[in-house]
């Protein structure tokens, strides 16, 4: 109910019973302040006292399902932003990596102790996500790095490359420069750590590009996701033009990995970063595969993209 009133004085002192004496501000003819469990406004140029909305009443149930959105909208955000490199996005990326990402955390996430269990294939499912839809990596590049773990090290290798068998240009593109991405990422801590490796250029005649192979820390109880960005390039009076565009920038989610066990302090030296909003107290990471909880597998993961690629033939 609105109640129209109008203050005669500037400052006005209204006792409310059982409530403390409360001001409220004039302005003008009008005042606004909280007085009592009522709040003064204007509406439509008349004075408007309002009563204050109650809080709602939420579950531990909704307030742990909330926490967990927040937290799994923190991770996706670090991993477009870090995966991602400088590559132009889709208008609705935000909304499908959240997406792919949560049906991920919600069927590891065990609510009976409010735990998290990630086993070596619980991050499949971003494999393959694409950044740019109307671009998609899988068209102009058809191989993906090989990644491995060798004790607390992270062997990333991408094959040889054949161009272009291997390897597609647009029209007009006379090489390419690609980025390979790195992001480790230690739940238990919410410890993030991130690196980009420019891979060998790519000219557009026919041949191979060498196997590189990149080698870095990755201790126990973490997560890597490896993606690829293409930095294409045409020529024009001599000089090299990047024809990258909000329409055309292929990158992707190409690999991820895990180390099982728990890290120590010793794991995490200076060069991570720590971020709260996406710390998994309750997180064990496992070498054996999936454990369901009560939960069946969510199918339809939005990451799964069928693409029609007569749109990205040259």
């Amino acid at each position: 109910m609105l109640i129209f009133i109008h203050f005669p004085v500037d400052i006005a002192y209204i006792h409310i019973t059982f409530k403390a004496d409360i001001m409220a501000i004039a302005k003008g003819q009008h005042h606004s302040g909280k007085i009592g469990h009522l709040v003064g406004r204007v509406f439509n140029g008349k004075q408007v006292l309002q009563s204050i909305g109650k809080k709602p009443n939420q579950t531990e149930a909704t307030k742990r399902s909330a926490t967990l959105f927040g937290t799994n909208s923190s991770i996706a955000f670090w991993i477009r932003r870090i995966l991602c490199n400088n590559a132009e996005k889709d208008s609705k990326v935000n909304y499908r990596l959240n997406s792919a990402l949560y049906a991920i955390i919600r069927q590891c996430h065990d609510k009976a102790n409010n735990s998290f269990t990630f086993t070596k294939d619980s991050f499949d499912e971003l494999r393959g996500f694409e950044f740019n839809l109307s671009s998609p990596l899988a068209y102009y590049l058809s191989l993906k790095p090989q990644l491995r773990v060798e004790g607390k090290h992270l062997i990333v290798t991408v094959p040889e490359l054949q161009v272009p068998r291997r390897f597609k240009f647009p029209v007009n593109a006379v090489s390419c420069a690609p980025i390979l991405d790195v992001l480790l990422y230690v739940p238990a801590e919410g410890a993030l750590w991130e690196v980009s490796y420019e891979l060998e250029e790519i000219n557009n005649v026919k041949g191979s590009v060498s196997p590189q192979e990149f080698s870095m820390n990755f201790p126990p109880g973490c997560i890597g996701l490896v993606g690829i960005s293409l930095f294409y390039y045409s020529k024009e009076h001599n000089l090299k033009k990047m024809m990258n565009s909000k329409a055309f920038s292929p990158a992707a989610i190409v690999g991820a990995i895990l180390n099982p066990g728990i890290p120590t302090a010793d794991d995490l030296g200076t060069s991570w970063n720590d971020d709260e909003d996406i710390k998994l107290k309750k997180c064990q990471i496992f070498g054996i595969r999936r454990i369901r909880f009560s939960r069946p597998k969510r199918r339809g993961i939005t990451s799964r993209v069928t693409y029609n690629l007569k749109n990205y033939r040259s």
